[in-house]
């Protein structure tokens, strides 16, 4: 009986997860991004970019293209080392810089540091894509 009652819980607590995403700091709208992007998960990374960057590739094709850079790029492993939790936010912008540690097929690893650039819309932080 108790499993039933609390069975209706369920879509009210994914309502409710979904609905905070809007609510993200731009540090963890750039953690997500680049989590869902190392993970493969094409599709959620698209659904974090701003509507004029969704304009101007379709989901398929920005899949497509993720993909097809980290294989001619010869890239195996991907780490997330830093996501700087103070980002620098000027009227409705905001810019993160992040450090991954890239790891190729031929073992060479490969430090990189960089900056995502965000645009605070009205569904919360979204990515600018592609990256300035």
């Amino acid at each position: 009986m108790k499993s039933r009652q609390n069975i209706w819980l369920l879509p009210l607590l994914l309502l409710f997860l979904t609905g905070c995403s809007d609510n993200l700091t731009p540090s963890e709208v750039c953690q997500r991004y680049l989590e869902t992007v190392r993970e493969g998960n094409y599709s959620s990374a698209y659904e974090l970019l701003t509507g004029d960057s969704q304009l101007k590739i379709s989901r398929s094709d920005f899949g497509d293209r993720l993909a097809r850079a980290k294989q001619d790029s010869g890239i195996i492993r991907t780490e997330i080392l830093k996501v700087n939790r103070d980002s620098t936010i000027v009227g409705k912008r905001a810019s993160v810089t992040y450090q991954l540690e890239i790891t190729l097929q031929s073992g060479q690893k490969l430090n990189l540091f960089e900056a995502m650039v965000l645009l605070q819309q009205d569904n919360g932080w979204r990515v600018i894509w592609p990256p300035q």
